[in-house]
């Protein structure tokens, strides 16, 4: 039997998840923080805060389940790792984790900078991977009542009352569009841009023609305010 692992989305930009380049993928959020034990068959979803309603924002059946240097590595993932100087799609790549040795090495991304984000994503390195899922970004549906029991709280959730899980399931893939339906709604607009640098992340510098490095981190928002996914 499989199960149903369900949590609020604080955020989305587009980092977890990520739904691009024809997989989705989640490698650095609360299901991955809280060492979730999801396998192959297993579905994630995830849902907008109260705030926004509680509408549900993307499910995903699990394809496979990859140790972050496996995921860094494999060629398939390549298009997941972040370009600094790509569209918003190719900066919020998942993909910046790899092993040297028996250490992790933190490679460049906007959002998860600096030791802090490091140990607490490396905790459980493992990534998530769907080939079919339903990802709604903008057009974030509202949930039927009946399944918001299954969401809310702080934290990831499994148990459910019996049938539930199934027939939230059958709502999904009978209801829903499979794939992308919108871009994410936090999603980094094209005309920002932002730096990494000793831990710090800056922003309006770094990608843009002409931009300078800033000399040290005194003008830099700390990676903690910012890493949130």
């Amino acid at each position: 039997m499989t199960n149903v692992y369900t949590y609020v989305v604080t955020v989305d930009r587009g980092l977890a998840p990520n739904p691009f380049w024809d997989m989705c993928t989640l490698a650095v959020c609360t299901p991955n923080h809280m060492g979730c034990r999801a396998d192959k068959g297993d579905w994630i979803a995830g849902v907008t805060p109260a705030s926004r309603g509680q509408k549900l924002l993307y499910a995903m059946e699990i394809s496979e389940v990859v140790n972050f240097d496996d995921y860094f590595n494999r060629p398939e993932f390549a298009p997941k790792k972040p370009v600094r100087s790509g569209t918003s799609e190719q900066r919020c790549g998942d993909n910046f984790y790899s092993l040297e040795g028996d250490r992790w090495v933190q490679h460049w991304n906007p959002w998860h900078a600096g030791s802090r984000a490091l140990e607490q994503d490396t905790r459980h390195p493992r990534a998530f991977v769907a080939k079919r899922f339903w990802y709604l970004g903008r057009k974030a549906t509202p949930l039927p009542e009946r399944f918001r029991a299954m969401f809310g709280g702080r934290g990831l959730r499994k148990r459910h009352p019996a049938g539930l899980a199934l027939a939230f399931k059958n709502w999904v893939s009978s209801t829903l569009p499979e794939g992308v339906s919108a871009k994410p709604r936090d999603l980094e607009s094209a005309a920002s841009c932002a730096w990494q640098h000793e831990g710090c992340i800056a922003t309006d510098c770094g990608d843009r023609p002409g931009c300078g490095k800033p000399s040290n981190c005194a003008d830099l928002r700390p990676a903690s305010t910012t890493s949130r996914c």
